[in-house]
């Protein structure tokens, strides 16, 4: 029977940390989608060349993507 509690602590504690490592991950997120989202508006004022060469590239990959292979 002394087994089964320290089964159930060691189980409830397993527990907590998901819980923790969850809400980490979550907090970990949205910091960066708000990163993203306020450099945003920066890039496209400053940057505007590197995000078209970035567009093109992008657009390379679809292409050969839809390309039919037989």
């Amino acid at each position: 029977m002394r087994y089964v509690g320290i089964l159930w602590r060691k189980l409830k504690r397993i527990r907590e940390e998901g819980g923790q490592a969850a809400v980490e991950y979550a907090v970990m997120s949205t910091y960066m989608l708000l990163a993203v989202a306020g450099a945003t508006p920066v890039l496209m004022k400053f940057a505007p060349e590197m995000l078209d060469a970035l567009q093109i590239y992008v657009d390379g990959f679809y292409f050969v993507f839809s390309l039919p292979i037989p």
